[in-house]
């Protein structure tokens, strides 16, 4: 097999790609910042979950929290905090469960075995878009 010079081979689990130079440029960030959540905080889901066309963030730990984005990287404090009875959310999904074109977010309670569904009643709200989700480490 013959290579072009900047590229490179990777094999993994017998899987073989060959990656061209550029694709092993190294991935930056310009600087940290943290926002207030509740307890523990274990997954992050992302999603417009206020319609207002700006990604949000939702939060499982102790507690389900929402923070809103403003649209620069930045989001707002002191969106309330939800609890279900259990005492730890390892997770949580969103999606529109009841058909009304808002994000809505399934949430397991790990001690009680329950999963609960909190239904988004933002007013008002244009069609709602899912941007992403993350686990925790497990």
């Amino acid at each position: 097999m013959r290579m072009r010079a900047g590229c490179g081979i990777l094999l993994l689990v017998g899987i073989l790609l060959v990656l061209d130079g550029s694709a092993l440029a190294a991935i930056t960030f310009n600087g940290v910042k943290t926002f207030k959540t509740g307890d523990y905080p274990e997954s992050v889901a992302v999603g417009d979950f206020n319609g207002d066309g700006k990604a949000d963030l939702a939060v499982a730990g102790t507690a389900v929290t929402t923070l809103r984005g403003k649209g620069d990287g930045t989001f707002s404090a002191g969106n309330p905090s939800y609890f279900t009875g259990s005492s730890f959310f390892p997770s949580l999904a969103p999606g529109d469960f009841n058909g009304d074109a808002k994000l809505d977010l399934a949430v397991p309670g790990f001690y009680d075995n329950i999963v609960s569904i909190f239904i988004n009643t933002t007013k008002p709200y244009p069609a709602a878009s899912i941007v992403g989700a993350a686990n925790g480490p497990e």
